[in-house]
């Protein structure tokens, strides 16, 4: 299965620029932001198994925190954080 993400990845036009417009709940953006900070948490310290690139990684960082800015969650997010830490 890693093999084939990795030729999906190569293919031609992969890095290519989309622009995606996303019309979503706070709620989605939220969990969606959770999502994606699981995945990037998941990817630390996985060096020889990794589908994406420490820049990638940054990127889906960026994304992260800009849909949580344009749902004013940022603070909310980072006080779940803090709960979560806890636990």
């Amino acid at each position: 299965m890693a093999m084939l993400y990795e030729t999906l990845l190569h293919s031609p036009g992969m890095n290519d620029t989309v622009k995606i417009s996303l019309g979503i709940t706070r709620k989605n953006a939220l969990i969606l932001a959770h999502v994606i900070e699981l995945g990037i948490d998941g990817q630390k310290g996985k060096e020889g198994d990794l589908l994406v690139g420490n820049e990638d990684v940054d990127i889906l960082a960026g994304i992260m925190d800009e849909v949580l800015a344009k749902a004013g969650l940022r603070e909310t997010n980072e006080r779940l954080k803090g709960l979560r830490s806890k636990t």
